[in-house]
Order: structure tokens, then C-alpha cells, then sequence
């Protein structure tokens, strides 16, 4: 983790010097921060990723109970990674940790698309990972957070004590949300800029993107009733995104931005699920054209994960919907008065 303390000019010996033009650094530095924050979404998920696979190894390895339909005390007790809980842990783990890295790759995909791309091609790339780069700075940073809690709960007191590296990987993600432009900041920034901006194009090559995957999809037995839930979440966010514009018009920034944190968390799970379609398609596609023995077990696994983020993690959208169109003000008509008790 990027944890470091700096004292400059204690000694009254301080130097600046001027990188680039005077009255261009704000400028600039969104330059380097748009690069940074992406770099810090790879950051959390490397910590969640270790994480995750000191929680597999341990949970492998603990021998804990028996299952449930078992109620002879003397058969022998099972690793814990056969207990639902426990998968149920170690899953929600994989999902943000794949997914994230997944999202990690799209935006690096239309990085060097951008680069080496001219026209109206460059554009299209380069709004792109100007929209998706809020979210793959904080999802992995706030959905790493709950990850690696995840890793600790699967290794119970054991995960809290310094012995097994789990609680220095959980003190290490808590800096992600904050540094690089804080969660909240990201928020504003996806939907009071990065959704309106040049009249809603960036938004809109998203949601073709999107849609390429959800035909892909629908090619795919198995995974149509996955890329018709995806289609649904893309139309919520439509609605949602519509009515907060609604909001904006009428009521103005301060109440179109209240929620923006919460906007920002509901644009993830649709996010991230997208992603993971993209990953299942190809697993289904090498099953169904035999992948070789050492591999069915991997891409099984994907699939697997899939479902879970589609099953467990997208359905909080609806919460998240609800509370987005319904909204009535609360935190901007709070006052400070109102928090003495």
C-alpha cells in the first residue's frame, strides 16, 4: 500500500520549481491524476487479490465441522471450504477481485485504443476511459474493503491477529477510497461530468458497448437469461440517470449531486456485471468447444463466479434505484443544528 508520512521544510530549506506553463497545473495534474486513479483501482485489487488467496489457502486447510445432512459426530470433520458459507465468502472475494481486474484491462484496452487510434476513433476511446475511470478507481477501492473483511470473517479470530497476513491487507485498503480523489469525489465527477459531458455521447458509446455484449450473450444458451438481466440493469440506469438530469433542471446541482456517492455504487454493480458477461462468454465458448481437462475446472469456475455477482451483488441495484428516484432531500436540507443531541 502507498503509505508513507513526508515532512518537507522542517529545516526552512524548501524548493519549488515550475513544471509547465504558469495557471496550467490544474490542468496538468488531472492529466496525471486521471493515470493515478487508475493505478490506484489496480492497487486495491492486488491487495483484495492477496487476500483472497490467503482466505482460499487457509479455508483449504482448516478442518471444521461436518456438513449440515451429517449428524454422526464421529465421521470426520471437513476443510471449511466445503461449508455454503464459507464458498459464499471466498466468492464474493473472486468476484470483486476478477471483476475488478477485468474492468482494469478495459480501461488499458482503451487507453492504448486511444493512442494509437486518430479521429473519431480516438474520441470514442478516449471518452470512454474518461467515464469508466471514476468507477474503476473506487469499486475496486470500496468493494475491496469488503473483500478482504471477507478474507478475515473466513479465518475468524485467526484473520485479526498479525500471524496471518490479513489484517495488515485490510488496514492497507482502507487508504483507496481516499487518496487520489475520495469515493465522494469520484461520485460527482462520474455523474455531474463524466455522464453530461458533450450532451451524453460518453454515456451513450458505453451503453453500445454494453449492448455488443449482451448480443454476444444472447448467442449462448446458457447465458441469455444473464444478458437479459444485464439489458434490464442498463435500462434502470437510463431511468435513474434520466430523472437525476430531471433533478438537476429543476431543483439544481446541489440536489442532482446529493447522492452522487450512491450513483456511483449503483453504476459498479451494472459495471461490473457487464464485465463478468464478457468473461463468461469466453468460458462458455471453450467449453463448448472442449476445452482440455485441466482447463474445464477453470472456466467452470468462472462461470460459477458469474453467476454469483449476477445472482448476489447486481439485485442491490434495485435498493440502489429506488433510493436514487425517491430521494427527497435529506442530506441537503439537513442542518448542522440538526446533529447536536
Amino acid at each position: 500500500s502507498p503509505i508513507v508520512q513526508l515532512s518537507l521544510g522542517e529545516e526552512n530549506d524548501c524548493r519549488g520549481w515550475l513544471v509547465g506553463e504558469p495557471n496550467k497545473g490544474l490542468a496538468q495534474m488531472f492529466q496525471m491524476m486521471n493515470g493515478a486513479r487508475i493505478g490506484v483501482g489496480l492497487g486495491a485489487t492486488g491487495i483484495a487479490s492477496a487476500a483472497y488467496y490467503a482466505s482460499l489457502q487457509y479455508s483449504k486447510e482448516r478442518l471444521q465441522g461436518r456438513r449440515l445432512s451429517q449428524k454422526d459426530p464421529t465421521t470426520p470433520q471437513i476443510p471449511i471450504v466445503e461449508h455454503s458459507d464459507i464458498k459464499r465468502l471466498l466468492l464474493l472475494q473472486r468476484a470483486v477481485v476478477d471483476g475488478s481486474l477485468s474492468l482494469l484491462a478495459q480501461c488499458s484496452l482503451y487507453h492504448d485504443l486511444e493512442k494509437v487510434l486518430d479521429g473519431e476513433e480516438k474520441e470514442r476511446y478516449g471518452l470512454l476511459l474518461d467515464l469508466l475511470t471514476p468507477v474503476a478507481k473506487s469499486y475496486p477501492s470500496e468493494m475491496g474493503i469488503l473483500s478482504t473483511s471477507a478474507g478475515i470473517q473466513c479465518l475468524g479470530g485467526y484473520g485479526y491477529c498479525e500471524e496471518f497476513p490479513l489484517e495488515q491487507h485490510y488496514r492497507d485498503m482502507r487508504i483507496h477510497p481516499i487518496h487520489e480523489g475520495s469515493t465522494g469525489v469520484q461520485g460527482q465527477d462520474l455523474l455531474g461530468r463524466k455522464m453530461m459531458m458533450k450532451g451524453g455521447k460518453a454515456a451513450q458509446l458505453y451503453a453500445e458497448e454494453v449492448q455488443k455484449t449482451i448480443e454476444d450473450a444472447e448467442a449462448l444458451e446458457p447465458l441469455k437469461k444473464y444478458a437479459q438481466a444485464l439489458k434490464e440493469s442498463m435500462e434502470s440506469l437510463q431511468e435513474v440517470t434520466l430523472h437525476l438530469a430531471g433533478i438537476a433542471a429543476k431543483k439544481g446541482p446541489d440536489y442532482f449531486l446529493a447522492d452522487a456517492t450512491v450513483y456511483l455504487e449503483f453504476f459498479g454493480y451494472i459495471c461490473i456485471a457487464w464485465q463478468w458477461l464478457k468473461q463468461a462468454i469466453v468460458a462458455q465458448k471453450a467449453l463448448d468447444a472442449g476445452a482440455s481437462a485441466e482447463d474445464v475446472s477453470f472456466y467452470k469456475g468462472k462461470l460459477v463466479t458469474m453467476q454469483y455477482h449476477f445472482g448476489y451483488e447486481l439485485p442491490k441495484i434495485k435498493g440502489l434505484a429506488t433510493v436514487l428516484t425517491e430521494a427527497e432531500g435529506v442530506t441537503v436540507d439537513m442542518t448542522e443544528d440538526l446533529f447536536n443531541d
